[in-house]
């Protein structure tokens, strides 16, 4: 953090998560959970001593943890302002198309204002979007998100 300080605007820095540690240091094996995406990197902006980390990525994919989860909770470190890009590392071509989805629907139109659109558009990336037609919005049968079952 000490070289950092003075500098912050002239590195690009990355950091990873994935690798949970007990206490006394022993390896408890990957992590993709939610809770332990945003607890790592908050202990990553601390030691480190800044405000936001350029590249926050997995360094291994859980496979236990659905990856929508796990993207879903760096996603929201950079809607927080706590990371600017996320990433995976080691992960398969299926993971990576699972992970590249993203809702764009009458429900949820984050995507427009949260740059990923814009950024998506300038890099030529296609935007996989899931329930393009709002889960059935148009049958006029649902009125708002909260009419839906909780696992649906």
């Amino acid at each position: 953090s000490k070289v950092l300080k003075n500098r912050r605007n002239e590195v690009f820095l990355c950091t990873k998560f994935g690798h949970a540690w007990g206490e006394n240091g022993e390896f408890l094996g990957v992590s993709g959970k939610p809770e332990y995406v945003h607890e790592s990197c908050e202990k990553s902006l601390q030691r480190l001593g800044v405000d936001c980390i350029d590249l926050y990525y997995q360094h291994r994919v859980d496979t236990t943890v659905p990856i929508e989860d796990t993207v879903k909770a760096m996603a929201e470190l950079v809607e927080k302002g706590k990371v600017k890009y996320i990433g995976l590392s080691e992960c398969s071509a299926d993971t990576l198309r699972r992970a590249h989805k993203v809702e764009y629907s009458p429900w949820s139109l984050d995507i427009e204002t949260n740059e990923l659109k814009k950024t998506c558009e300038e890099l030529g990336i296609t935007i996989v979007a899931y329930s393009p037609i709002g889960r059935g919005i148009l049958s006029g049968k649902y009125k708002s998100v909260d009419d839906f079952e909780p696992n649906d």
